[in-house]
């Protein structure tokens, strides 16, 4: 497998977080609730076009990650859109998160009924398939305003050595550093629980590098992402 991105996977195979696990001769395609896949071991050509079939296919998103340049030429030739993505690991050096905030703001711990009161795209139901399972194995921190919630993070992947962070703020109260209060909540319970915070975003979202530097996240290393153009 791919060295890279590995709780998305990981999250799957320990039965943490739904997906698919489609095997092959010697090799497996590991295909998580969200759209990230991984190829694990190695595939075959034909392999390959069968994961291009999937991704064409366009009933579920299916963005592959790989440092191979094998399988990269192999989806380049069929048009497939690459980009990179970078990933980031923490330096043990978080601000106090209450620090953070601006007046007038608070933190809330997410609940079913926040939970249901999240309008964006990026939340718990990005990449958890039910409400329960993320309550169960998961955690999120909004921060409100005026009793609602205007920006918070979450564990957007959960295994049993690191959780990686999604955040999303409403555009309304963008620019005033909340995502990076909530991401900064959010890290500081992971490490509690003995976990690697991790953080990873398209290598041209510039506001989320800022925010992943902000509260000590340093980048580790980069690789291509592919799907359909």
């Amino acid at each position: 497998m791919d060295n890279i991105g590995l709780v998305y996977p990981h999250s799957v195979k320990e039965g943490i977080q739904t997906g698919d696990v489609i095997g092959f001769d010697s090799g497996s395609l590991i295909w998580h609730y969200c759209g990230f896949a991984h190829i694990m071991g190695n595939v075959s050509e034909k392999e390959l076009g069968e994961i291009y079939r999937l991704m064409a296919k366009g009933s579920r998103r299916l963005v592959l990650f790989t440092e191979n340049d094998d399988v990269i030429s192999f989806f380049n030739n069929l048009g497939c859109k690459a980009d990179q993505r970078y990933f980031y690991r923490h330096s043990g050096v978080l601000p106090d998160p209450a620090s953070l905030l601006p007046d007038g703001y608070s933190f809330a711990e997410m609940d079913r009924d926040i939970i249901s009161r999240l309008n964006g795209r990026i939340t718990p139901a990005f990449s958890w398939d039910d409400t329960e399972r993320f309550l169960k194995y998961g955690k999120g921190f909004c921060v409100m305003y005026d009793g609602e919630p205007v920006s918070w993070a979450f564990t957007a992947a959960v295994s049993s050595t690191e959780e990686d962070i999604g955040t999303e703020t409403m555009e309304s109260h963008r620019r005033k550093g909340l995502a990076a209060a909530a991401a900064a909540k959010t890290a500081e319970y992971i490490i509690a629980c003995g976990k690697a915070p991790v953080w990873a975003c398209h290598c041209g979202n510039a506001g989320s590098q800022k925010t992943a530097a902000k509260i000590g996240f340093v980048k580790d290393t980069g690789c291509t992402v592919i799907s359909m153009a």
